[in-house]
């Protein structure tokens, strides 16, 4: 998928991030995957992560204590996984 369209729905998701007050926390492409991030003490501390599986579906990884990508068994769209995390996991994007 294409970087511009990548950051096009990055901008989206922070959107719908900051309307649930999870203004921290901000997305980037990296490669074919939409970074969740925030920065805690002048460090980038990795949270979620969307990877593009095709043009309308993505496959969620969250973040582990140490930072390393662990793999949830939930695809879909950008918007519905992110409402998927803002709803049923907001420890994830919980401000530290």
């Amino acid at each position: 998928m294409d970087t511009l369209i990548l950051e096009a729905i990055g901008d989206e998701l922070e959107d719908l991030l900051e309307a649930n007050g999870f203004k921290h926390i901000q997305v980037r492409p990296r490669g074919q995957h939409l970074i969740l991030f925030s920065i805690e003490d002048g460090q980038k501390v990795n949270r979620a992560r969307l990877s593009v599986l095709d043009t309308t579906t993505f496959r969620l990884s969250m973040a582990d204590h140490q930072g390393t990508w662990e793999q949830a068994p939930f695809t879909g769209t950008p918007q519905a996984l992110v409402r998927m995390l803002i709803d049923q996991f907001p420890f994830a994007l919980a401000d530290l």
